[in-house]
């Protein structure tokens, strides 16, 4: 499906981002969902899908949030596995938000001479990591990582985050969010 090299044509973040939310929405439209496109990204949300159906019943619509991350290991060393992170609170989008079964994050993993790793989760499959409501993290082994604001020792506050984990230990836990998997699910 993909060229081997499509890498060598992305040539800076923008494509990148641009490609992943593309090979995003087709892997929703291959899985019969209809998608929404938005005039603005101002709301954390990059598109809209729907399942189609064929009865008069409504069907749920899901925001969709994607991030995109290029990996190329270097020469000679295992692979390191960076994560995709999300802020909360940045701009409009807030863990009230996020962590609800309405939304759905997808995670486009682009590897040098690889085709891409695309997964997919439900804004509330972070549920269970952190409660947004009692604030209280529940420590869950999962590669699926909430951490809340922190204050620093110098008195500053760190920026709460979601977040993929990527590395070696969380393999086997990503399996469950691979796209064409877990899209089955909704």
């Amino acid at each position: 499906m993909f060229h081997k090299q499509y890498h060598k044509y992305l040539s800076n973040n923008l494509q990148k981002g641009t490609f992943g939310e593309a090979l995003a929405k087709i892997m929703f439209i291959q899985n019969g969902f209809e998608v929404y496109t938005l005039e603005w990204d101002d709301r954390g949300v990059d598109f809209v899908v729907r399942r189609k159906s064929n009865s008069d019943a409504p069907m749920p619509m899901y925001n969709v949030q994607v991030k995109t991350i290029t990996f190329r290991p270097a020469k000679g060393k295992t692979e390191s596995n960076p994560s995709i992170y999300v802020n909360d609170e940045d701009g409009p989008l807030k863990s009230r938000d996020f962590l609800n079964k309405e939304f759905l994050f997808v995670s486009v993993r682009l590897i040098h001479d690889k085709a891409p790793k695309i997964y997919l989760a439900r804004g509330s499959d972070w549920q269970g990591v952190y409660d947004a409501k009692t604030e209280k993290r529940e420590l869950v082994e999962t590669c699926l990582n909430y951490n809340p604001e922190k204050e620093k020792p110098d008195g500053s506050k760190s920026r709460a985050y979601f977040e993929y984990k990527y590395g070696n230990t969380w393999e086997s836990k990503l399996k469950n969010y691979e796209f064409n998997e877990y899209v089955n699910s909704i």
